[in-house]
């Protein structure tokens, strides 16, 4: 009886090694000639290195060919094997009709042969495979197993609400009773209910399993809970962050009570500065974009716009790199340090058109020191103001220029200062109350709507850095208060002990915020029944990083407010990390470095600073305990010396990374003063004045106002860079009118010349940084001779 399967798992257990049976694995005709017939085994024929099975080769007459309807009685001349194939010669080529390739034991017993699968000792095939034939050459399905009989048969692949129902709905079908389908039938509701039921049930099992997985999980709360015992954090992104400009009339409101911190500002389009709350409720609504102000501020007319004084000058500017000004102090504005001064050109140099004003030509900085004086010339009181080398001009500010076209009498005003200036949040407050706290684990939904989230705002800060924020750092802007306090938010509450009044916000994908309280051992759990009043900030995200001038009203109902605007585009804004980032980055956060314990660690902790451009570190015994020495070399040629307050800060940040037992100490860069002489050929022609200014420009220590910098510009040169004679040669012959240049003086200043001529080069130690200021008044910071020669 011949039994017909779907499978072919006989053919594998054959084929296996050691199975000690062999088995026609394929037949194959040659296309050339189609008497020769190729038959592969499963494993080497007998009479081969390993044959299966032992025993002589297989001869003519252990194999036959039967089958055919036109041409039949094929017979087998002669076979040859090799390995496991076996040659077949057979006297003439068969037709179209399958052909069945049998092994036998000889001519007269058509038994299987010792040695081979009784199922595989016999293989189908046809002569004319390889002809031309408008029949599809697939051979048709061998029969199966009998169909089994029609029914509905069960979904297990169900796992929805509407799978359930259609499911239930189907097998209820063959209930003869039952044919109504009318979504209002009673029996209708009750498979509905059934299968709502069912779906909850399905989600609950299979979020069992997907959310205890990082690498599974669906939730951005399961995700961020993860990444936290990785010791990643995933952020809720952070809130955009600008400079207001704000101008007051004389005596209004507005300047006699100020403006207090929180107040909104809005991106809309009014045609009045000021808005009272009432019409800002609407304009939110609307669509609005809107702001809170950080601080409070006292705003006075007489900084609306401030003068800066020239001294009598015509075509002036601030040189990019400036860290002070000179202020027109009539009427007095009551400037102090800390206070925000905003640079800013008003009217453009080359047209002296208000319009054509450069908007990027503007930059807020911090006063650092106030000097009130006067000009006895023109018998005007004027403010020496300074800010620190962190908010330096990062460009040229023209204040006065000539009008093009209108002669050098017609000067303008090109620039101004302003100081009614504070900082503004993408954040709108929104007060609410929560449900009482209940007795269970207690998850309250705070709200649907995204909440800002922020880093606090550093008020001493330099202007430049005042608004940068690290979103990882960043926590949402959630308040709550009760009776018996204040509730604050924190990123987790591992280290929270069973008195700690914190609470976690977690976000959902879908924007979703639910707060998470303690247990009593990990954070203190709410008493039940504890109503809490909720204050949180609507905002945050990439949408706040507004243009320039676009916030332009502010929600007040005191009057005098002119106009109020941010001249600089928003920044910081950051929209929440995505979950499949957070999935990536997780597993391998343990590899960033977090602590501090050799040399080269405390090296790449500083260059995390964006202050530093390089540093050294020496690790030392004090006597009592380990000190780190640290040399840093801040960016722009900054010192710790000269700037109050900033080898505090920067040791606070790096204090993040010290081990216990450790102490810091930050030092300036030891300076190498250049002492350097330059011969220089003058082409014929040229006049040797300029040439001498073009080289005092080239070897300056400065910015330049074509944007390039000085080739002693301090972020040139850093620990242990040495200075070649090549590399002075090649930037001199780059000015023109220089036909020749030799450099016949090199050396420290103060200290003998040591053969830095003859090796080429001048070396500084690991701690030192060359240095060429070029001053008179302060030779011993580097001084540069040019002796100059021909030319006129």
């Amino acid at each position: 009886m011949t039994v017909r399967c779907t499978d072919d798992e006989r053919r594998a257990e054959v084929a296996r090694p050691g199975s000690g049976f062999n088995g026609i694995d394929w037949v194959e005709v040659d296309a050339a000639d189609q008497k020769l017939l190729r038959v592969g085994f499963l494993h080497p024929l007998p009479g081969q290195p390993d044959g299966v099975p032992t025993g002589a080769a297989p001869a003519a007459g252990n194999v036959v060919v039967e089958g055919g309807v036109r041409i039949t009685g094929v017979r087998v001349l002669s076979v040859s094997a090799a390995g496991a194939e076996l040659t077949v010669r057979v006297d003439r080529a068969g037709d179209f009709s399958p052909y069945t390739l049998r092994l036998v034991r000889s001519a007269v017993d058509d038994r299987v042969p010792a040695g081979f699968d009784p199922v595989l000792a016999e293989a189908t095939f046809s002569f004319k495979a390889n002809c031309p034939s408008d029949l599809d050459p697939a051979p048709a399905a061998p029969a199966g197993p009998a169909p089994r009989p029609a029914g509905a048969p069960a979904d297990y692949l169900a796992k929805d609400y509407a799978g359930f129902r259609r499911l239930m709905l189907d097998r209820v079908a063959a209930l003869p009773g039952w044919a109504e389908r009318n979504p209002a039938d009673p029996l209708i509701t009750v498979v509905e209910a059934l299968a709502h039921v069912a779906d909850r049930l399905s989600y609950r099992q299979d979020a069992a399993g997907t959310e205890a997985y990082l690498g599974t999980a669906r939730s951005r709360i399961s995700v961020r809970r993860h990444a936290r015992l990785l010791d990643y954090a995933v952020h809720d992104g952070c809130a955009a962050r600008a400079w207001l400009s704000v101008r007051v009339t004389a005596g209004s409101d507005a300047e006699t009570q100020g403006i207090p911190a929180g107040t909104p500002v809005l991106a809309a389009d009014r045609a009045t500065p000021a808005v009272p709350a009432a019409d800002a409720v609407a304009l939110l609504a609307g669509g609005a974009t809107g702001f809170e102000t950080l601080t409070a501020l006292t705003p006075r007319a007489s900084r609306n716009e401030i003068a800066l004084h020239v001294w009598g000058g015509r075509d002036c500017c601030l040189p990019a790199g400036a860290v002070g000004a000179t202020l027109l102090d009539q009427p007095a504005t009551g400037l102090a340090p800390g206070d925000l001064l905003l640079l800013e050109e008003v009217v453009s140099p080359a047209t002296g058109r208000r319009a054509d004003a450069d908007p990027t030509r503007r930059q807020v900085v911090r006063l650092t020191s106030v000097r009130p004086g006067t000009d006895p010339v023109a018998r005007v009181n004027v403010l020496e103001v300074g800010w620190s080398a962190a908010d330096r001009l990062a460009f040229p500010l023209t204040v006065t220029a000539p009008v093009a076209g209108s002669g050098t009498d017609h000067l303008v005003t090109c620039a101004v200062a302003r100081a009614n200036v504070v900082a503004a949040q993408h954040a709108i407050g929104v007060r609410g109350q929560l449900p009482p706290a209940e007795e269970t684990r207690w998850r309250p939904l705070l709200t649907a709507e995204p909440v800002a989230a922020a880093t606090p705002f550093p008020a001493d800060t330099p202007a430049s850095q005042a608004l940068t924020q690290d979103p990882r750092a960043a926590l949402p802007l959630i308040r709550l208060e009760t009776t018996e306090g204040s509730w604050r938010p924190r990123r987790d509450l591992l280290n929270a002990d069973r008195f700690d009044q914190g609470f976690v916000p977690e976000r959902e994908g879908d924007g979703r915020v639910v707060l998470r309280f303690g247990d009593d051992v990990s954070g203190r759990r709410p008493p039940a029944g504890t109503v809490f009043e909720v204050t949180w900030w609507r905002g945050g995200g990439a949408a706040g990083n507004l243009g320039h001038d676009a916030l332009t009203t502010l929600v007040t109902d005191r009057s005098g407010v002119l106009a109020v605007t941010n001249p600089l585009p928003a920044v910081g804004g950051t929209d929440p990390e995505d979950t499949e980032h957070a999935r990536q980055h997780a597993p391998v956060a343990f590899g960033t470095q977090e602590r501090a314990v050799t040399t080269a660690d405390w090296v790449a902790a500083a260059l995390r600073l964006p202050e530093v451009d390089n540093a050294t570190a020496r690790i030392r015994w004090t006597g009592s305990w380990w000190t780190v020495f640290f040399t840093l070399d801040l960016r722009g040629g900054q010192r710790l010396a000269g700037e109050p307050g900033l080898a505090r800060r920067l040791a606070g940040r790096l204090d993040r990374f010290r081990v216990a037992g450790y102490d810091l100490q930050l030092r300036d860069p030891v300076d190498l003063p250049v002492e350097l002489r330059l011969w220089v050929c003058v082409t014929p022609g040229a006049f040797r004045s300029d040439v001498r200014r073009a080289l005092l420009d080239l070897f300056s220590d400065r910015d330049l106002p074509d944007g390039s910098r000085g080739f002693f510009h301090p972020d040139r040169f850093s620990f242990g860079t040495p200075l070649y004679l090549s590399q002075l040669l090649a930037a001199a012959v780059t000015v023109p009118g220089v036909t020749d240049v030799r450099v016949t003086e090199l050396h420290p200043v103060g200290v003998a010349p040591g053969g830095e001529l003859t090796a080429r080069v001048l070396r500084a130690g690991d701690t030192e940084v060359i240095r060429l200021d070029n001053d008179p008044s302060v030779p011993e910071h580097g001084i540069l001779h040019l002796d100059l020669v021909g030319g006129l």
